[in-house]
């Protein structure tokens, strides 16, 4: 989400945009391959899939790869995973309209202690 943001706001075709696309296209093909292909969302240890499944980050993963191919910043080839991430987020929503499966808050902390967060409902 924050790469798009900066992007938004750099010059098309800038030294400043292309130093900042390749990795972004990099994290986009790592975010891909670690989604939950039965939710559609993301674990809060990306690489631990017996971490439960945050709903704002996935929220930020999808608003970051839509904002940018609407936007046409680059190509992003990735329909399957934002469709798969809508549908496991609106799975999310709380009849009050916020987004479920959210940490509470999370400090600084190594890969471990992440997991210990308490989720919202």
């Amino acid at each position: 989400m924050s790469c798009t943001e900066v992007l938004k706001n750099e010059k098309a075709g800038s030294q400043d945009a292309a130093l900042l696309i390749a990795p972004f296209k990099e994290q986009l093909t790592g975010l891909a391959a670690l989604q939950n292909k039965d939710s559609g969302l993301w674990h809060m240890v990306l690489d631990q899939p017996d971490t439960y499944q945050e709903g704002s980050a996935s929220l930020m993963f999808l608003y970051g790869m839509a904002e940018c191919r609407n936007r046409k910043l680059f190509d992003v080839p990735y329909d399957e995973t934002m469709r798969k991430a809508w549908i496991g987020l609106v799975r999310t929503i709380l009849p009050d309209g916020r987004v479920g499966g959210v940490s509470a808050g999370t400090g600084p902390s190594d890969k471990s202690g992440y997991p210990s967060f308490v989720v919202c409902p």
